[in-house]
């Protein structure tokens, strides 16, 4: 059995309907219009290119290690989004985070959660290429 999400074709079961978002944000994220970041430091707005490992009470709930992920930062969608700022490429830091309702691991709701966010890349969008120290 199939259901459409977003307009893809998903067999029932395989995953949420966030996740469908999930995977079409970062479609949209990695098709174009970005461009580098020269001086490699995150500010709001840019798109950080992360990796992480989400540990909960000294288990890993989430590896994301061994794949990228672009991330708006300042788009609110990590309840520790302002303490993304100022990381740079190659910067690994530990943040304590507390997701809000919502959350697709339900039983974190309101507790604190280890992330551990490797920062690989910094892209801008291409409109605002102009101040922001871009090559490209």
């Amino acid at each position: 059995m199939h259901q459409v999400i977003l307009g893809f074709l998903v067999e029932k079961g395989i995953c949420t309907e966030e996740e469908v978002h999930e995977r079409a944000q970062q479609i949209q994220l990695n098709s174009g219009g970005l461009i580098d970041k020269s001086d490699g430091v995150v500010v709001q707005g840019d798109v950080m290119l992360m990796r992480w490992i989400m540990i909960f009470e000294g288990k890993v709930v989430e590896d994301r290690m061994k794949e990228t992920l672009a991330y708006e930062v300042g788009c609110a969608g990590l309840p520790c989004d302002q303490d993304l700022i100022g990381m740079k490429v190659g910067e690994l830091r530990v943040l304590t985070c507390v997701f809000e309702p919502g959350f697709r691991h339900k039983h974190l709701v309101g507790k604190e959660v280890e992330m551990h966010i490797q920062c690989v890349g910094v892209k801008v969008k291409a409109a605002n290429k102009g101040s922001l120290g871009v090559s490209g």
